[in-house]
């Protein structure tokens, strides 16, 4: 990930015209990646997938440092007046 700049619309517009160009090696390459990627996050997101078992432990871990923290819990909500 290199330095951060605003992505022009030209830029945006000239990508989608490569990427819609069924007759170029290179759309065909960028639709094929775009496939690549799209299974990649479908398995990711699945049953098993790596961000369903990274939000599970994620779950786990709070639940249980609820379960077994000595400390009085910290209520920073205003109460609301009656």
């Amino acid at each position: 990930m290199g330095a951060k700049r605003v992505v022009t619309r030209v830029e945006i517009a000239g990508l989608v015209g490569r990427f819609m160009n069924s007759q170029s090696v290179e759309g065909e390459e960028l639709r094929r990646r775009a496939k690549e990627i799209q299974q990649v996050c479908r398995r990711a997101v699945a049953e098993g997938g790596s961000s369903v078992n990274n939000l599970n432990d994620f779950i786990q871990r709070m639940l249980y440092r609820a379960r077994t923290s000595t400390a009085e819990p910290k209520n920073h909500l205003v109460k609301a007046r009656k």
